[in-house]
Formats: C-alpha cells, sequence, structure tokens
C-alpha cells in the first residue's frame, strides 16, 4: 500500500507542477513559475476554491519533503506514468477500494503488509505459488476465483 501511496502522492504532485498558477494570487512564484505562465494561470483561475486549496496544501507537503524523497516520488511517478493506461487504471481502483475501507480494516490489512514485507524474497515467493496452485484447483472444482470455500479443514 505504501508503494500505492507514493506513487499516488507522486502523481498528484507532479499534476501540481504541471496545473499551478506561477503565481496565486498573494502566493508569490509558483510550482510552475516560467513555464507558459499565460496558460497556467489561466488554468488555475478556472479551479474551484477547494481545489486550489488541495493542490496548495499537496504543493506545500511537496516543498517540505528532502530532496532525496521527492527524487524517490519523481522516479515512481515516471514508471507509473509508463505502465499501459490499464495498469495505471487498475492501481487506481485498489487505491480507491483502499481508501473506501473502514480505518480499523485499512490499519490490519497495513500491519499484514508489513509483515509480507519483513519475509525473506524466497519465502514470499513460495507463499505465492502455493496461492497460484490453490486458486487453479479451487477453479477446477468450481470454487471461486478468490480461493475460497474449499472446504479444507
Amino acid at each position: 500500500m505504501e508503494r500505492i501511496r507514493s506513487v499516488l502522492f507522486a502523481a498528484a504532485a507532479a499534476g501540481l507542477l504541471l496545473t499551478t498558477p506561477a503565481r496565486p494570487a498573494g502566493e508569490g512564484a509558483g510550482p510552475a513559475a516560467g513555464k507558459d505562465d499565460a496558460v497556467r494561470q489561466a488554468a488555475w483561475e478556472a479551479l474551484p476554491d477547494e481545489e486550489k486549496a488541495r493542490i496548495l496544501e499537496v504543493y506545500e507537503k511537496w516543498k517540505g519533503l528532502p530532496p532525496a524523497r521527492r527524487a524517490e516520488l519523481k522516479e515512481k511517478y515516471a514508471r507509473f506514468m509508463a505502465m499501459p493506461p490499464e495498469r495505471r487504471a487498475e492501481l487506481r481502483a485498489r487505491w480507491e477500494r483502499f481508501r473506501a475501507m473502514p480505518e480499523k480494516d485499512r490499519r490490519e490489512l497495513l500491519r499484514k503488509f508489513g509483515k509480507w514485507r519483513e519475509l525473506p524474497d524466497s519465502r514470499r515467493e513460495e507463499l505465492r505459488r502455493e496461492h497460484r496452485r490453490d486458486r487453479g484447483m479451487e477453479r477446477g472444482r468450481g470454487g471461486n476465483s478468490r480461493g475460497r470455500g474449499s472446504g479444507r479443514p
């Protein structure tokens, strides 16, 4: 989940750099200063106030990140944008499902994901193979595609 969150944050920050004005009212030089300022200013002014506030909030967070973290997020954003549109849409949908989960469930999922990441690569691969094998067996027996309801003890 952290990876998805990082990619989406990077996407938001990169999108911010493309849409924010050269100089929002009362803000001094903005993140896109010097890049087609008139076009960006017009795009900025067309945004609803709530969207402007959200963008400026994300931009302030972006400016507060250490340079190494910003570089990491830029790289993740580049990888995200290099993905086929279908894959990007899939990741966005997963992120939205995660965000729609109750807070308790999100915390539990993140806890389990943290444990998963702590496993050695060899153990993770072994578990992946078992999961694929189990899912294949379930499909062959008419079970659902999630591998549940196998009737195993």
